[in-house]
């Protein structure tokens, strides 16, 4: 590999410009090479490619100013109109970036003249109809001008003749691009020309050659209204002159055989523009019609699309009913083949699940909710039983169809019917053949009570039966069915349906299971008994599961369990309350190295953010904060402390306590998300502040991540029924205590390097914080940057203490500079930057989207000084 294919290697995979300095390479003569390597005839096609390739994905890298860009578009143009040999794909690649180029950085605003060449070399490639050697150029160009178009929409109307001209000219296979293109700027012209009435330019202006006059009034950027929005307006749009032009196109294209041509892409594209063209004039939908009949006996999937697009757009006017029951039978024949892909038939399935409802507006006919046709009946049912060779995904699609095919009520044939749907796989449930078995019922369970909920109760009752039944057989599946039970709680509170399936499984586990039975899956079985012993409605009871063998898991689990059933017992009963000044307990955090963490190992990774669906890396960010605010675990941290007997107590105090149970008092900064309590309190291990004493885990919700002081009040029931409150020391939260490490989203990897990953979030995040700082008092942005510096006689010493302290926060260590990043719930970060001078100090680059932390971020960072001495 020679020096120039390094140097474009190296600067392919860096982020940022600093590490390009470090690597001793200079953008400015970097961006020099790239244009002189571009331009120069003796070099290689496939390094050409290269830097190409090269400064179109770094283009915010390379391209800092107005200047370069001047250039490199320039630079390129002028390479583009030397090609001599248009058949190659060279060509291609400079039309391209030059483009993506322009579409970047608003050529058309910025460089009008760079723009306006631009425009004349796609113009005049595009004008050389039924060329051989440069078919693929002339069809790219015609893409080009499609995207420039739709970003500025109207820019190209005052050429419609033109361009219908250069349409019925072209006779080779690139002439859908062509059409594409044509279709589009009609689209915007017609769009143009309604929403400027008082301009007297009409759509046969545009074709009779008007065209100085059009330019202007095309040629601003309009902000074009919705197709959705228009297409309710009764007025009359278009002049008898306009509609009879768009007839007239309307025909041409349709009718032509070149139409059944194009690719089934083609096809969905050029027909939706025209649909579209054809709502805002007002005109007859009919003109589809042939299309549809056409399309409807397919199995292409973007021809069924197309229909289905159709179908949003146009509604009742373009398909009657028939129309409608055709389309709705031609898709469930579609799921119902074998040889269809099932990845398509998940497809329409959804599109049967939000079916385009016609009584509504166009841009609101298909909804989030579930919505069949309304048409729907008996002989379309039966198309969605279950087939024996449906994988879990599709059995699932099609109970919830069925599940929607059914009226509201207690009907026994709607239980029958569905139940026997849920016939095969309750049975590969049973047999245990697969997690996925017993996790697809449950979700189904789910989906039949989030509709019916508890009116229809033989329904409830046989879904009852069937997951008492997986429990018994199958106990390794008790956590699937504990977690179904928490869904169902978090959506239908108190519902009678969750209470039947806990009183059947803790009657079950507690009275007829076998210890044999009960050790294998102990801790499952424990987590269900906690969570039924936590309802009111079940009667409090407890039975000695335990083996000597029992872990700590399942001891804490059984402790929970016991002061549950006490609690419950105790509502009943009227207790005496004692307030007492000191109740002979104190409360200390457990002492840890003054800058260690909280083990938060198993929240590292705790984001889950598809990024299927992200077509362009800046929009993590987006999803990032999103997915932090959308739940409050997210927003918590955990406080560990020591709890134990004063020295002064007697050595028997302890056997006067029954339960204690700890409140932590809320504040405007943090929540307490749950008590926390105990069984007892050992002064045999609990008698000193030390490791092995007792200690207890506060959960807390952090609203403002600052440090506070949290009172601490504590009930304890002792041997004589008294319920004895007090206070105990109060619970100091420190800085320390509520930083977490970055949480990676799990399925963002570039190139599916996890340390590369976690660098792009990182400067997207100090990026962020760079475009919100708070300059002056009332700006209202939160934001800050700050510098530390930490003084020391060996900085070396000083950074390996810092590194080894917070390996776990580490982003990237290279050379000199260290970037550490910290998050503090609920949404706010600390990033730090650090360099090390001349060995003689350490200066820290502090930024934070919350500048109330800047004070303390610096008394924690100065700590160092002391610890390294």
């Amino acid at each position: 590999m020679d020096k120039w294919s390094e140097l474009i290697q190296a600067f392919h995979y860096t982020t940022d410009s600093l590490r390009l300095q470090r690597q001793g390479i200079d953008i400015q003569d970097l961006f020099v090479d790239i244009l002189q390597f571009l331009c120069s005839d003796s070099k290689d096609i496939n390094g050409k490619i290269k830097a190409i390739s090269l400064l179109q994905e770094r283009a915010d890298i390379l391209l800092m100013d107005n200047t370069s860009q001047e250039q490199a578009i320039a630079s390129l143009l002028g390479v583009l109109r030397q090609v001599r040999n248009p058949e190659t794909v060279f060509p291609s690649y400079i039309m391209t970036a030059i483009t993506s180029l322009v579409i970047q950085f608003d050529v058309k605003n910025t460089f009008p003249e760079l723009f306006a060449s631009l425009m004349q070399v796609l113009l005049k490639r595009i004008d050389r109809i039924n060329s051989g050697t440069d078919r693929v150029l002339r069809g790219l160009a015609c893409q080009c001008l499609t995207e420039i178009e739709q970003l500025y929409p109207g820019l190209l109307g005052h050429r419609l003749d033109y361009y219908y001209d250069l349409c019925r000219a072209e006779s080779s296979h690139v002439f859908q691009h062509y059409w594409i293109l044509f279709t589009t700027v009609l689209k915007n012209s017609i769009l143009c020309v309604t929403q400027e009435p008082r301009s007297d330019l009409t759509l046969k202006d545009l074709f009779n050659g008007k065209l100085e006059s059009s330019r202007l009034l095309l040629e601003k950027k309009l902000s074009i209204t919705s197709t959705f929005d228009t297409a309710n307006n009764n007025e009359a749009l278009l002049t008898d002159d306009d509609t009879n032009e768009l007839k007239a196109i309307t025909s041409f294209i349709m009718d032509s055989d070149n139409f059944m041509l194009l690719t089934s892409s083609g096809q969905m594209l050029v027909a939706l523009q025209l649909a579209e063209c054809i709502t805002v004039s007002g005109l007859s939908q009919k003109t589809f019609k042939l299309l549809i009949l056409q399309k409807m006996v397919t199995c292409d999937l973007p021809s069924l699309q197309l229909i289905m697009l159709l179908k949003m757009i146009c509604g009742h006017e373009l398909f009657d009913q028939d129309d409608d029951y055709l389309l709705i039978e031609r898709l469930a024949l579609m799921i119902r083949a074998p040889m269809i892909p099932q990845e398509q038939q998940l497809l329409y399935c959804e599109w049967i699940m939000h079916f385009p409802d016609d009584s509504l507006a166009v841009g609101m006919r298909c909804g989030k909710e579930i919505s069949l046709p309304y048409f729907w009946d008996y002989n379309l049912i039966v198309w969605f039983y279950p087939q024996v060779y449906d994988n879990f995904d599709m059995i699932l699609r099609k109970l919830i169809i069925l599940n929607y095919s059914f009226e509201l009520g207690d009907s026994k044939d709607t239980t029958t019917i569905l139940v026997a749907c849920l016939t095969g796989l309750m049975q590969r449930a049973e047999i245990a053949a697969s997690s996925l078995a017993v996790t697809t019922l449950l979700r189904i369970f789910y989906n039949f009570y989030q509709r019916f909920g508890d009116n229809n109760k033989s329904l409830s009752n046989s879904m009852c039966s069937c997951v008492l039944t997986i429990v018994k057989r199958h106990p390794n599946f008790t956590i699937h069915t504990l977690n179904f039970i928490r869904c169902i709680s978090d959506t239908h509170s108190g519902s009678r349906f969750q209470m039947n399936i806990l009183k059947s499984l803790t009657d079950y586990i507690a009275s007829v299971i076998s210890l044999a039975q009960v050790l294998p899956n102990l801790l499952d079985h424990l987590r269900l008994l906690e969570v039924a012993a936590q309802q009111n409605e079940i009667k409090p009871m407890l039975r000695t599961i335990l083996s000597a063998d029992s872990s700590n898991n399942q001891l804490e689990l059984i402790s929970k369990l016991v002061v549950d059933d006490i609690s419950k017992l105790s509502k009943s009963v009227e207790l005496p309350v004692v307030e007492v000044t000191d109740l002979g307990i104190s409360l200390t955090k457990v002492p840890k190295n003054l800058f260690s963490i909280v083990d938060v190992n198993s929240k590292r990774d705790r984001l889950v953010i598809s990024y299927v669906d992200i077509e362009r890396e800046n929009e993590i960010l987006d999803h990032y904060f999103m997915e932090l605010t959308s739940s409050e675990e997210y927003s918590a941290i955990a406080v560990e402390c020591y709890i134990y007997y004063n020295d002064s107590l007697a050595d028997d105090y302890e056997t006067k306590f029954v339960a204690i149970v700890l409140e932590l008092q809320n504040n405007s900064n943090y929540k307490c998300k749950n008590d926390v309590t105990l069984p007892f309190l050992s002064k045999e291990v609990s008698s000193s502040p030390k490791l092995g004493c007792q200690t207890v885990c506060f959960k807390i919700v952090c609203v403002k991540p600052l440090p506070s002081i949290l009172p601490v009040k504590a009930i304890v029931s002792d041997n004589e029924n008294r319920t004895c409150i007090g206070w105990l020391d109060p619970l100091h939260i420190e800085f320390q205590d509520i930083i977490l490490p970055l949480a990676l989203p799990k399925h963002f990897f570039i190139s599916e390097n996890e340390a590369l990953s976690k660098r792009i979030l990182f400067e997207k995040l100090w990026s962020h914080i760079e475009g919100n700082q708070c300059k002056m008092e009332g700006d209202g942005k939160p934001g800050a940057i700050s510098i530390c510096c930490l003084c020391h006689e060996n900085v070396q010493k000083l950074l390996a203490i810092l590194l080894s302290t917070l390996s776990l926060y580490l982003v990237d260590e290279t050379g000199d500079e260290v970037w550490i990043g910290l998050h503090l719930p609920p949404r706010y970060h600390v990033l730090l930057k650090c360099y090390r001078h001349l060995d003689r100090y350490l200066k820290i680059i502090i930024a934070t989207d919350y500048w109330q932390l800047l004070k303390y971020v610096d008394d924690y960072l100065h700590k160092f000084e002391a610890v390294s001495l």
